[in-house]
């Protein structure tokens, strides 16, 4: 065995050393579909976005004038900076974008509490904690498959209800450690890597744990431990797993100067941080040991200097979008990614007296992924930005304010219609129950 297999299986047993894994499942080789939620932490402001809004009595808006009309959207005509520097535009990015995107605007989370909305935007109930969507589509794959880091998460809503292990990645060194457990400076050029031991250690004490394994397996010990030491054994299936993903994993991760040239040398420690989780997420689904990720961005919760400071967010979250999706092109994983946008809540159609805007609770979301129809618009606010009814039969068909013959679009659909989009299983969609009174399980097709 060579001497990075040592501790990768070192690394898996302790990920997975009392995780339900089954003995028939396979390693490795997972070919999508896979799914990024992306979170705005915080409880984004949708005018300043996909559902623009001209200044009214009823509501304030003192960045831009009148909404610009990007097919079915009112899209903001805002210019996001940083240090003086011009990160992007609304209008370049549904522009350069927007084909690819499903937005619902209008949808109502039903609370302005920051747990609540997380909670119910992202599992589609306020009460309970429900497995995120992205821990759904990896626990019905790890009945079939052992992937080392199923679930990857920087942040955001990532419960998983114990049914597959999540990976966290707080830094995007995190997983070249895991991946690399061998080398003393994995973040570093691969000319440059330190390795720990030398291979006759490492072989030394591949022997020894070998043998160690072999005397616990054969020694008497309660009904837990000869469990606990049969899933240790299955985890050590997998341990080629983190050979692959080492394989994929770039030798240095990204720079915003290089992912985007554009911005002339503009640097963003911050930014810089969202564009390496993107990059670790897709080269773990291209390794084929992982299938999806939660992601974050942050700075949303502008109570104070929202002018200032949420269009300065907001240009951050869409070059980590356009970043997500170019890599995702160039890696040959476009069509069998689901890509999920959204936030907390949204904000306040009017201003506090600290300049800032409050919770509020109607948001949007953006979607993208095989079979979505990219450039469509569902749902919609009204003047006072309520959220507007949509028909029971067609949810593209906008009604009134709480219109009875309709309904509000609320969290519970969105993730029922993802559940049926992404392909979820009956048993866990059954297990984690989302009624509704009027379904609209097929929005997203």
């Amino acid at each position: 065995m060579k001497r990075r297999q040592l501790l990768q299986l070192g690394s898996l047993g302790a990920l997975s050393m009392f995780l339900p894994w089954r003995s028939e499942a396979e390693t490795g080789g997972y070919g999508g579909p896979y799914v990024i939620a992306l979170h705005a932490a915080g409880g984004w402001d949708t005018t300043l976005f996909c559902d623009a809004k001209k200044a009214t009595a009823k509501i304030q808006q003192n960045l831009y004038g009148d909404p610009i009309k990007h097919g079915a959207l009112q899209i903001a005509p805002l210019e996001c900076k940083n240090q003086g520097v011009t990160l992007d535009t609304v209008q370049n990015f549904f522009s350069d974008l927007g084909s690819r995107f499903l937005v619902v605007n209008g949808i109502d989370t039903q609370t302005n509490n920051h747990d609540t909305g997380v909670k119910h935007v992202w599992s589609g109930k306020t009460f309970e904690e429900l497995p995120s969507i992205a821990a759904l589509l990896a626990a019905g794959v790890a009945e079939t498959q052992l992937l080392p880091v199923s679930y990857i998460s920087s942040g955001g809503y990532d419960v998983t209800d114990g049914l597959v292990p999540l990976t966290r990645i707080s830094g995007g060194n995190n997983l070249l450690r895991v991946a690399r457990p061998s080398i003393t400076n994995p973040s570093e050029q691969q000319a440059n890597w330190r390795p720990y031991f030398s291979d006759a250690t490492y072989d030394r004490l591949t022997a020894a744990r070998a043998t160690r394994l072999e005397q616990l397996a054969k020694a008497p010990g309660t009904p837990r431990m000869a469990e606990s030491i049969r899933t240790f054994s299955e985890a050590r299936a997998g341990a080629a797993g983190f050979a692959a993903l080492a394989n994929v994993l770039p030798a240095k991760l990204v720079e915003v100067g290089e992912a985007f040239p554009n911005l002339g040398g503009y640097n963003d420690n911050e930014l810089e941080r969202y564009l390496q989780a993107v990059q670790m997420a897709l080269c773990a689904f291209k390794s084929g040991q992982a299938t999806s990720a939660s992601l974050a961005t942050f700075g949303f919760d502008t109570h104070a200097f929202h002018d200032i400071d949420h269009p300065r967010q907001l240009g951050r979250l869409m070059l980590t979008i356009r970043y997500l999706m170019t890599l995702a092109d160039s890696m040959g994983l476009s069509n069998d990614l689901y890509v999920v946008v959204g936030s907390d809540f949204g904000r306040t159609p009017t201003y506090n007296s600290q300049f800032g805007k409050d919770h509020w609770n109607v948001t949007s979301m953006l979607f993208a992924g095989p079979g979505i129809p990219g450039g469509t618009v569902i749902g919609g606010t009204d003047d006072e930005m309520r959220p507007l009814s949509v028909s029971k039969s067609n949810p593209k068909q906008l009604l009134g304010y709480d219109d009875p013959a309709g309904t509000r679009i609320l969290p519970a659909h969105i993730q029922r219609a993802l559940r049926k989009k992404i392909g979820i299983s009956a048993a866990l969609s059954d297990k984690y129950a989302l009624p509704v009174d009027a379904p609209l399980d097929d929005m997203l097709s």
